[in-house]
């Protein structure tokens, strides 16, 4: 077992900042405002590859942002040298090629450039303008063979990174609640109203016990600034010139609700898990959404199996036809969660406002309108499944066997034996005990249904289908030529990545027939995946069996991967041929307390490391894989198809060192990692803004605080719970704040309401 501790604090302080005063995301959305849609892209070190949120809840993205331009340039603190207070930076061009004896001057900003302090870029093309003082801010210009980058606003001990062609202006200030009091954990999103070249939107989180941030916006004329959290928001933008004002902001955020339900079965009050819930704004922005009569008809797109004992939406995954549940770039802010077992659906972060609840099941459709206020808001949504079949399918034996690739026609009934006029089709399934398939979302009325099963002619019958529930039932009799069976990883442990298997002719490479692959849960946890190709020619022959995995990455071009092929003999009648997938590497990670017990709730993120021409190592976000951990703290599994360097990111809930990370050669075989976490008893400031109370009162970096007004201090949210109360006690009095340097607590008279101008993270003593 390869163990690896926290045992490096310095490096956690310095991994910390880079992360908390790293440059903003910079994409285009379609001018949606829509903090929904932002996409975190790379910062300097690792700018080359996309950065994906793999934390992302049940909510999802009601439409793609798209990438335009390069990166920007990131900024960092970095530790002010032993000469005293200076600037750091670097200078490349847009294709992040470093440029080496430009011309970089500093000089206090507003002032002349009479005064300039004069430096030159390395090699490297990093720079440090040295002397500066640090109450101020400066002004940093680079010059390279007639192109300039620039700063505005830079302060001392800060790392700029400088892009040639491009303007950066500091945005500085403090995000505060309704009574006043610091918000600790916000997003601040800034948007160009007159957009730049590389892009409209700027977002950044940050941590920060007085609520403070710092970020750089790059272009001049004015933005859009707004700020929220998991339990805030803030009602409108600030709008600001970055040139006039962009120190001591100031953004008050609202309190906004929750909303949670049930999604309900009208005839028997049920509730129906695996749905897609929608909640758009009652504003007149989404009336065809909103409208229930505006129902999408189901596509002939499989779903591609579910989940046993649940009923499946009848339309595509939401992304690929977003049209035909009502979506459109066009509407703001739709927000879209999908129902839990339980038929549980649920948002957070509410701006208190209308809304319309709706859901969509095949054919119909659900709407219901609710006025959310802040705080907790409760709402079920009943909805009308139609006619919901259960198809019991039979061999010639009379055995039950899978009903697979089912499709539901819809014909205009003239009498009890014919039909006239272009069918609806209907094509989309879910799974349920004992071999029955379930269907739900029909329309009411007289249908020809098909259904397939491995090795047997597709069955073809007549039925009306009326609302509520339906049993069918088929037997099969014909039989056909059909390839089906298993996919696994080779040691036989179930793999769930690969989405289509393509069956070609092996004597001239054509595609003969392609199939989606079907990924069960089963009720007792287990998990299958299957796969069918029906039909296929009567003629014996070998063929090529590709199993292909889908990258979305990929795409404008083709968005399958192949990993899988083998040659397979195909003869009349019915053919079995399991896949066992080689999985290379695997990994196991346990993040474990100083006792050695799994840690509760805690999950690790894997990032694949790359090492560029240049020596640099960088992470590549877009292919990380987010392992999970159960909630009594099992270990956490991911299979790995190349073995190479791996970083592991885990996080859990007060515990010290979370947010550092570990890197790992991952090799052929099984390799096992243990991370040992320690449950943190202090908070430590990882920085101290220049010029405010916490330097003035001799607080440093590294410096542990340990109490606030005789209330121990353990976590980051046991400081601001502190600071809350003795506001609300007695604002503007002394408290004492205690702090744990070079092994003795030393105590400071703070003001109670003051802003330090400090970052801190959970720490050990």
């Amino acid at each position: 077992m390869l163990s690896h501790r926290w045992s490096n604090p310095a490096l956690y302080v310095a991994l910390l900042l880079l992360l908390v005063l790293s440059a903003g995301v910079i994409v285009v959305n379609l001018g949606i405002f829509d903090t929904a849609n932002i996409h975190v892209l790379p910062d300097e070190a690792s700018a080359t590859d996309e950065e994906t949120d793999d934390t992302a809840p049940l909510e999802e993205n009601s439409s793609p942002p798209i990438r335009t331009g390069p990166t920007p340039p990131a900024t960092a603190i970095e530790p002010p040298s032993a000469k005293g207070p200076s600037i750091t930076g670097s200078l490349h061009t847009a294709k992040r090629t470093a440029v080496a004896d430009a011309e970089v001057s500093a000089h206090v900003a507003g002032n002349d450039r009479s005064g300039a302090m004069l430096t030159n870029t390395g090699k490297d093309g990093k720079f440090r303008v040295e002397g500066v003082d640090s109450n101020k801010e400066y002004d940093i210009k680079a010059q390279f063979q007639g192109e300039s980058a620039s700063a505005y606003g830079v302060i001392a001990s800060e790392h700029i990174g400088l892009m040639l062609g491009v303007e950066l202006f500091a945005l500085r200030g403090s995000v505060i609640d309704e009574q006043g009091l610091p918000v600790s954990e916000f997003t601040v999103e800034v948007q160009s109203s007159t957009p730049t070249p590389i892009g409209s939107k700027i977002e950044k989180t940050f941590k920060s016990v007085e609520g403070v941030f710092s970020l750089f916006v790059t272009g001049r004329g004015t933005w859009n600034i707004a700020a929220r959290s998991d339990t805030h928001f803030q009602k409108e933008p600030l709008i600001l010139d970055v040139q006039a004002a962009r120190r001591d902001i100031t953004l008050t955020l609202t309190e906004s609700g929750t909303l949670t339900g049930k999604l309900l079965a009208l005839h028997d009050r049920s509730p129906v898990p695996g749905i897609r819930v929608f909640l758009a704004p009652d504003d007149g922005s989404c009336e065809s959404l909103l409208d229930p009569l505006n129902i999408p008809l189901p596509v002939e797109i499989p779903l591609g199996g579910g989940t046993m004992g649940r009923l499946m939406e009848g339309s595509a995954p939401f992304g690929s036809t977003a049209g035909q549940v009502g979506i459109t770039p066009s509407m703001k802010n739709v927000r879209i969660t999908t129902t839990n077992e339980h038929g549980v659906f649920a948002f957070s972060a509410l701006p208190p406002a209308h809304y319309g609840l709706v859901a969509v099941v095949g054919s119909t459709k659900s709407v219901e309108r609710v006025t959310v206020i802040a705080g907790k808001n409760e709402r079920d949504l009943v909805i009308n499944l139609g006619a919901v079949v259960a198809i019991s399918a039979q061999d010639a034996t009379g055995s039950q066997v899978p009903s697979l690739n089912t499709r539901f026609l819809r014909h205009e009934q003239k009498d009890s034996d014919k039909s006239s006029g272009k069918p609806e089709q209907y094509h989309y399934q879910g799974f349920a005990a004992d071999s029955r398939f379930r269907y739900a979302g029909i329309r009411p009325g007289f249908y020809q249904v098909e259904i397939g099963t491995p090795g047997y002619k597709t069955m073809t019958q007549m039925f009306t289908l009326v609302e509520g529930e339906n049993f069918l039932t088929i037997q099969f009799t014909n039989q056909s030529t059909s390839l089906h069976g298993t996919i696994s990883a080779s040691d036989g442990r179930p793999i769930q990545q690969i989405q289509r298997i393509t069956l070609r002719d092996s004597s001239n490479g054509n595609i003969v027939r392609t199939a989606i692959v079907s990924h069960t849960t089963h009720l007792d946890g287990s998990k299958t995946s299957t796969y069918v190709v029906e039909d296929l020619p009567a003629e014996t022959g070998e063929y090529e069996v590709v199993a292909e995995l889908f990258d979305p990455m990929s795409m404008p071009r083709t968005p399958y991967i192949k990993r899988y092929s083998a040659t397979v003999a195909i003869a009349p009648g019915l053919n079995t041929h399991d896949i066992a997938i080689d999985i290379p590497c695997r990994l196991i990670v346990t993040v474990c307390d100083e006792a050695g017990a799994p840690v509760s709730g805690a999950y690790v993120i894997i990032l694949p490391e790359v090492t560029s021409q240049d020596g640099r190592s960088t992470i590549q976000r877009r292919q990380s894989i987010q392992a999970r951990f159960g909630k009594d703290g099992n270990i956490a599994e991911a299979e790995l198809f190349e073995p190479g360097r791996y970083r592991l990111e885990p996080r859990a809930d007060r515990f010290a060192g979370v947010g550092e990370t570990v890197t790992v050669n991952v090799g052929l075989g099984t390799t096992e990692v243990t991370v040992n976490v320690s449950e943190s008893n202090c908070v430590e400031i990882t920085s101290v803004v220049a010029g405010s109370l916490a330097e003035q009162l001799g607080l440093v970096a590294g410096d542990k605080i340990v109490s606030y007004g005789g209330v121990p201090v353990r976590t980051h949210e046991d400081l601001r719970s502190a600071i809350a109360g003795s506001i609300e006690e007695s604002e503007g009095a002394a408290v004492a704040l205690g702090v744990l340097r070079d092994g003795n607590i030393r105590s400071f008279d703070v003001p109670s309401g003051k802003t330090l101008g400090i970052t801190v993270e959970s720490a050990r003593q």
